[in-house]
């Protein structure tokens, strides 16, 4: 067991051993796939008042 940063970004370090590090580092870059940093061409903010960028939706 070792304390690794949290994935999430909230800088908080959370306990894990190496095997389940390694299951959650595949399971943040399956997200990062599937979420990627930029909206696809077709994204229209208008269609539902939504933003895609975190900073812009307050």
């Amino acid at each position: 067991m070792r304390g690794h940063a949290s994935l999430g970004g909230t800088g908080a370090i959370i306990m894990r051993c190496d095997h389940h590090y390694g299951l959650a580092l595949e399971r943040a870059a399956a997200i990062d796939r599937r979420y990627p940093p930029h909206p696809p061409q077709d994204f229209d903010f208008l269609d539902a008042g939504e933003h895609w960028y975190e900073d812009l939706s307050r």
